[in-house]
């Protein structure tokens, strides 16, 4: 389900976001998705679903297509989350991380965001975009 968001003056559908984790970072534009209700069910945490080809920008193959968690280090591991995601009507599991930051631009202001962030290696409709932003992550910085 995708809703675009009425602001005072104008329709906002998208939203500039940058993520920093192990030293590399990415910066890209996410679709603001009101459907996106998928939770973090260690953190508690709304989910920020990126493009694999987003996430090969600057995390490492083991990350990406992570077949066994021993295969990494013991910091990296303890970051790495398995997010189960309804879609289609079947459940699937996404490969997860704990980012070290999360960072949208709102009117040329950086506000950090606490979210989890996913990785669909399964090829979604992110409608034009390489990820999509939940809106319960960024309700409150873009007032």
């Amino acid at each position: 389900m995708l809703i675009s968001l009425m602001g005072t003056s104008k329709i906002k559908t998208k939203v500039c976001f940058e993520i920093k984790f192990l030293n590399n970072t990415c910066r890209s534009e996410a679709l603001i998705d009101t459907g996106n209700l998928v939770m973090d069910p260690l953190g508690m945490k709304p989910v920020l679903i990126i493009k694999k080809e987003l996430a090969k920008s600057f995390l490492p193959d083991r990350i990406i297509e992570l077949t066994d968690l021993d295969d990494l280090e013991k910091g990296v591991k303890k970051r790495i989350r398995l997010i189960p995601i309804s879609k289609n009507g079947a459940t699937h599991v996404y490969v997860g991380l704990v980012p070290d930051e999360v960072v949208i631009y709102n009117n040329d202001k950086k506000q950090y965001i606490d979210v989890t962030v996913a990785i669909d290696k399964e090829g979604g409709d992110f409608g034009g975009f390489l990820a999509l932003m939940p809106f319960s992550a960024i309700n409150n910085a873009l007032g």
